[in-house]
C-alpha cells in the first residue's frame, strides 16, 4: 500500500513539474536526428512521455461551456449559408514577416520602401491586422485566415470546415502555392484537409524556377500568376498562396541594398545592416506585388486580390533592434501593443471586378484579427457567406480582436475584462467554432 502511495504521488508529481512543462523540453538540444520545422519530428524529439501526455491532453480538450453539438447546429442554423451569386476570381497573398514600419520615419527612416504600393493601398481596402505572434508563429495568421478560427488553432488531423471548403462548395476551384518545402507545418497534409484541390510547394513547382533552397519574390510571384493564367477559365478560382522572402535571419555585416533605409546614428553596426537588410528586403517584395497587380489590372476577368503580412520581423536577440529604434513594444500599452502586433491587410479589385461586383473597394478598412480578414472581404465583395462567417460580421462589430494573450478589442477599447453582453456574444462564437473545429466533419 505504502509502494502504490508513493508511486502515485510521483506519477502525479511528475506529471505535473516536468511531463507538461514545455520550457523544460525545450532546454535539450535534442534536434541532432529531427527537423523542429516537422510538428510530428519536432513532438518525437520530445521523446514518448511527452508525445503521449500532450496527445491525452489534445483528445481531452474540454469543450466550451454550455456545449453541445446540437446547441452548435442550431446556432450555426440561424443563419442559413448564402452563395455566390457574382462569382469573381479571389486570389490571396499571406507575405512573410511583412510589416508597415513608417512609424519610424521621425526616427530618420531615409527613403520608402513602400513606395511602390501606396497608389495601389489607395485603390484598396486597407488597414490593419492585429495578428496574435511577433517574429514567429505564421501558421497561426496563415490558418486563422483560411477558418476564421481564434487561437488556438486545431491540429487539423482530419478535414475541417473552413473558407476554402466553402469556395469548393460554390464551384470554385481551390488551390495555391508555397516556395517552401511541403512538410513545413505539415501543409501538404492539412491544406488537404482544409479543403484544397491542389498546393504546390518546393519539391513539385518552385524548386525547378529556382536554384535557391526557397524562391524569392521575383520567383514567387511570376508562379502566382503562372498557376492563375492555367487555371480553367469557365471555373472561378480561389488562389491562396504563402511567400517566403523577407524570413529572418538578416545579414547582420553589411548591406545588402544600394539604398539606405535608416540612418546609423546610435544604431550598433550589427543592428544598422539588419534594418536595412530587412527593408531592403520589403522594398523588393513591394515592386513585387506592385507588378504582379498590375499585370491583373487589366486582365478581362474578374479578379479580387487579398494581401495580409503574417507577423513582424525578428529584429536582433529578443527583438532588442526595436528597442534601439525607440519603438515602444511593451504590450501593457495600448501604443505597444499594436506595435506589437500590427500587420498591414489590403484588397485590391481590377475594374471587371468593381463592374461585376458593382463596388469599389478603396477607403480605410477596420482594425481586426487574422480570423475576421475572410468575413472582410467577403464584406467589401457584397458576399454573404457561410454561416459561421455571418455571425462573425456581426461579432467583430463589438469584438474586432480576440486576441491569443487573453485580451479583447471591446468596441475599439483594449481589456481582459468584457461586459456581460460581448461575454454572451463570445460564448456563442466558441461554441460554434469548437463544433466547426472539432465535429462537423467527424
Amino acid at each position: 500500500m505504502l509502494g502504490l502511495v508513493l508511486t502515485v504521488a510521483v506519477s502525479v508529481g511528475a506529471f505535473q513539474l516536468w511531463y507538461r512543462d514545455d520550457e523544460l523540453y525545450n532546454r535539450f538540444d535534442n534536434l541532432e536526428l529531427f527537423n523542429e520545422w516537422v510538428p510530428k519530428e519536432k513532438a518525437a524529439s520530445y521523446g514518448f512521455f511527452y508525445t503521449f501526455v500532450h496527445s491525452i491532453t489534445d483528445v481531452l480538450l474540454d469543450p466550451p461551456e454550455h456545449y453541445s453539438k446540437e446547441r452548435a447546429q442550431e446556432m450555426l442554423d440561424q443563419y442559413p449559408e448564402g452563395n455566390i451569386d457574382t462569382k469573381v476570381n479571389v486570389i490571396a497573398v499571406m507575405l512573410e514577416s511583412f510589416s508597415d514600419l513608417s512609424v519610424l520615419e521621425p526616427m530618420g527612416l531615409q527613403a520608402d520602401p513602400y513606395a511602390a504600393l501606396r497608389e495601389i493601398w489607395a485603390e484598396s481596402c486597407h488597414g490593419t491586422l492585429l495578428v496574435d505572434t511577433l517574429g514567429g508563429g505564421t501558421i497561426n495568421s496563415e490558418r486563422s485566415f483560411l477558418t476564421g478560427f481564434t487561437y488556438p488553432q486545431p491540429d487539423y488531423g482530419h478535414p475541417t470546415e473552413s473558407y476554402v471548403q466553402y469556395f469548393a462548395r460554390q464551384g470554385y476551384v481551390t488551390e495555391g502555392s508555397h516556395p517552401g518545402h511541403d512538410w513545413y507545418y505539415d501543409r501538404q497534409n492539412v491544406n488537404w484537409n482544409l479543403g484544397f484541390d491542389q498546393y504546390y510547394f518546393s519539391e513539385n513547382f518552385y524548386g525547378s524556377r529556382t536554384d535557391a533552397e526557397y524562391a524569392p519574390d521575383n520567383v514567387f510571384f511570376p508562379g502566382v500568376l503562372e498557376l492563375y493564367q492555367n487555371r480553367d477559365p469557365d471555373t472561378p478560382y480561389f488562389g491562396f498562396h504563402v511567400s517566403y522572402q523577407g524570413h529572418s535571419p538578416y545579414v547582420a555585416t553589411e548591406r545588402m541594398y544600394d539604398t539606405e533605409y535608416v540612418e546609423q546614428g546610435y544604431l550598433t553596426e550589427a543592428s544598422y545592416h539588419m534594418v536595412n537588410n530587412y527593408l531592403g528586403s520589403v522594398a523588393d517584395t513591394a515592386e513585387n506585388v506592385a507588378a504582379f497587380t498590375e499585370s491583373l489590372r487589366e486582365d478581362e476577368d474578374p479578379v479580387v486580390l487579398v494581401f495580409f503580412g503574417d507577423h513582424k520581423p525578428t529584429l536582433g536577440n529578443a527583438n532588442s533592434i526595436y528597442a534601439e529604434l525607440n519603438m515602444d513594444l511593451n504590450r501593457s500599452s495600448d501604443e505597444g501593443f499594436r506595435n506589437f502586433y500590427s500587420t498591414p491587410y489590403w484588397i485590391w479589385m481590377n475594374d471587371t471586378a468593381k463592374e461585376a461586383l458593382d463596388t469599389d473597394p478603396a477607403g480605410q478598412g477596420p482594425d481586426i484579427g487574422p480570423y475576421y480578414l475572410m468575413a472582410q472581404v467577403f464584406q467589401v465583395c457584397g458576399w454573404t457567406g457561410p454561416s459561421y462567417l455571418q455571425y462573425q460580421q456581426e461579432l467583430r462589430q463589438t469584438l474586432p480582436a480576440i486576441h491569443a494573450e487573453g485580451t479583447y478589442l471591446e468596441n475599439g477599447v483594449r481589456t481582459k475584462e468584457l461586459s456581460v453582453n460581448s461575454q454572451k456574444l463570445l460564448e456563442k462564437q466558441e461554441i460554434m467554432e469548437y463544433y466547426l473545429k472539432r465535429t462537423k466533419y467527424k
